[in-house]
């Protein structure tokens, strides 16, 4: 049998957009959906599906324009979105859900999610109450459409043979019986293990400065808040094609 045709596949009809950790730079989004919109268009009347990876805010400077964009995306007619959560969405969930948690948001980038709502942390670390008044003006700031996507975000999805998912999958545990905190945060233990080669696990999280592809796995977090470069990977049964865009 062709070694294209042994490859993972999504089922047909179906083109698969995945897009690899955006971290608030509107810019490159732009450009990438501008990118995959021109590519799709040599595919005709296809049925098309975009899913994001999930780390859609923090470290840049346009979490909000962010979230706004990918809503825009879901809400057209000619495709299907499936936005997973990231880690980073995790954390701004439980900051809106435990103000204190805030100190901890801000050492990984929530300063500048923050700033995007034109809300300013506090000047040191805070008291609880401190963390409150913060937390409260950041949902007075957020539309509500908004707080409705990040708690509606997904942990994974399967396609065919592929699996999407932010961080990765615990070797061992069937798919449904994976913890949230593995699915949004797990790294050695996923990286270094052998997966299957009948399936593929696309992935985020942990950047690199190109495509990580691996047997079994295939990591598309290119670090755009580091590197300026944003990755998204074309599936088409078993055929895989990628686009990037750099700053």
């Amino acid at each position: 049998m062709p070694e294209e045709l042994k490859r993972p596949r999504i089922p047909a009809p179906y083109l698969v957009y995945a897009i690899g950790d955006i971290h608030g730079h509107l810019d490159l989004l732009e450009s990438l959906l501008q990118a995959i919109d021109t590519d799709r268009a040599a595919f005709g009347d296809r049925k098309i599906i975009k899913i994001f990876l999930g780390d859609y805010i923090d470290r840049g400077p346009a979490s909000c324009g962010v979230i706004d964009r990918v809503l825009a995306e879901s809400a057209r007619a000619d495709q299907q979105v499936i936005a997973l959560a990231g880690n980073h969405e995790r954390a701004m969930l439980d900051f809106l859900d435990d103000p204190p948690y805030g100190a901890d948001w801000m050492q990984f980038g929530g300063l500048n999610t923050l700033r995007s709502y034109w809300v300013e942390p506090p000047l040191r670390s805070g008291s609880s109450r401190i963390w409150t008044v913060v937390r409260d003006a950041l949902v007075a700031a957020m539309p509500e459409q908004h707080i409705e996507f990040l708690r509606g975000l997904s942990l994974y999805c399967q396609l065919g043979d592929v699996i999407f998912v932010h961080a990765g999958v615990r070797p061992g545990i069937p798919l449904a019986s994976q913890s949230p905190d593995d699915l949004l945060w797990i790294r050695g233990e996923f990286l270094n293990a052998s997966h299957p080669e009948d399936q593929l696990i696309v992935h985020g999280h942990t950047p690199s400065i190109d495509v990580q592809s691996a047997p079994g796995r295939l990591g598309i977090d290119t670090g755009a808040f580091a590197t300026g470069k944003l990755t998204a990977v074309r599936l088409d049964g078993g055929d895989r094609h990628f686009l990037q865009v750099t700053r």
